[in-house]
């Protein structure tokens, strides 16, 4: 069987059929695809952790498996420490052991109302300076122990010194309430004394003398705080060579 070569071969009709079919579905698949992008612009995205986010999770984490050491009252006391300078006045009971009144035929008032300033310095919470004005009162007597004279006399007594205070809040002994407010004290220091003796002798005149010297003092007290810069101080003290023994009561106030 021979063909004629010279026959022109008819187009597929199936041709002319999908190149518009073709055409139409790339037209149509354009004409959605920027719908799509706008899609997927609008869906909400996951949010992602920042850096300080993570670091603060991680640091968290840390903390549950490694909590931090709680520091000492010890070390939360001296952080909060704050140095500072305290003004008292104060108001006392003085007495002396005379030797006027070893002999039975005297009058002797050994006994009197004291008073004292201070100006105090704290620079550590345990310790402070202070340096202080005492006037120590009036000693009366009626000496008879010499035969033949009476000497009717009296002797005023004032100091100056430097004292060393320690100091123990209560708050270290785990006390709470109003003993958190107080603190322990003990002193040791210098004074420097001067006694002045002036009296009558009955039928021979006055007189007049003095005497003075350099004795360590010491006591104890308690200071409880009352308002922020206000606190008020119960003090025993004694003065070592003269025999002084004295109760103290003051009033701080801290700046």
């Amino acid at each position: 069987m021979s063909h004629d070569l010279g026959t022109p071969i008819e187009a597929t009709p199936a041709r002319s059929v999908l190149t518009p079919l073709a055409i139409a579905l790339a037209l149509a698949g354009c004409s959605t695809t920027p719908a799509r992008h706008d899609a997927l612009a609008a869906r909400p995205m996951p949010a992602t952790e920042s850096g300080l986010e993570r670091a603060s999770d991680a640091g968290a984490r840390n903390e549950a498996n490694f909590p931090e050491l709680t520091p000492s009252p010890l070390a939360l006391q001296e952080s909060g420490f704050v140095p500072e300078w305290c003004f008292a006045l104060s108001v006392g009971y003085t007495c002396v052991d005379s030797s006027s009144g070893d002999f039975s035929q005297n009058d002797v008032d050994e006994t009197d109302t004291g008073f004292a300033g201070s100006v105090a310095y704290r620079p550590l919470r345990w310790v402070s300076a202070e340096l202080c004005y005492q006037d120590l009162g009036q000693e009366t007597y009626i000496d008879r122990s010499t035969p033949g004279f009476v000497f009717d006399g009296k002797v005023d007594t004032t100091a100056y010194g430097l004292s060393a205070v320690g100091h123990y809040p209560l708050s270290e002994l785990g006390l709470g309430g109003f003993w958190a407010r107080v603190e322990a004290l003990a002193r040791l220091g210098v004074l420097k004394w001067e006694a002045e003796d002036k009296g009558v002798t009955v039928g021979a005149g006055s007189y007049s003398e003095s005497d003075d010297g350099t004795d360590l003092t010491y006591g104890l007290g308690a200071r409880v705080v009352l308002l922020d810069h206000l606190s008020a101080r119960l003090e025993w003290n004694a003065i070592d060579d003269i025999d002084f023994s004295n109760w103290w009561l003051g009033f701080l106030w801290s700046l």
